[in-house]
């Protein structure tokens, strides 16, 4: 150190206490910042059985296997259908005695529609893009060039 507080001529105690200091910000900020989220949860293979009790059957019989499922209300791709069940439509009517008897509606069909989409498994169901998504969510869904009424069925974790 010589006679200005300088070492080796070229820099004061000060400014290489300021330097360490800045470098030490940028090092605790950049790792704030940029190292990875401990809680963040990575997206699993998810499949999802969509259950609709009575649909038109000229629309029953539009989804395929490979079509794309989405929820319009929260702009979410759902994945793809890999599997389309088609049976009786399921009606609930009162009969003569007042009891509520199951029953089917000429010209409908229910359909369960199996589809693999990538989501973050919730304690409830899935989340995707901060939406949220559990067993017996209804909502209306586009899949394929239909666009029906449905709820979700089931929901298992694939991976």
């Amino acid at each position: 150190m010589d006679s200005q507080g300088r070492i080796k001529g070229k820099i004061n105690i000060i400014d290489l206490i300021i330097i360490i200091v800045a470098v030490c910000a940028v090092a605790f900020i950049g790792y704030r910042y940029l190292a990875p989220d401990p809680d963040m949860v990575l997206p699993s293979k998810i499949q999802v059985k969509y259950y609709a009790e009575m649909v038109d059957d000229s629309v029953a019989a539009l989804p395929k296997v490979g079509d794309p499922i989405s929820d319009p209300s929260s702009k979410n791709q759902l994945g793809v259908i890999t599997a389309v069940e088609r049976g009786d439509s399921v009606v609930y009517n009162t009969d003569a005695d007042g009891k509520i008897v199951k029953a089917t509606y000429p010209g409908y069909s229910s359909l369960i529609i199996t589809s693999e989409l990538e989501a973050e498994k919730a304690a409830n169901g899935i989340e995707l893009n901060k939406a949220k998504y559990a067993i017996g969510h209804t909502f209306t869904m586009y899949c394929g060039n239909t666009r029906f009424t449905t709820k979700i069925y089931d929901i298992q974790v694939l991976n």
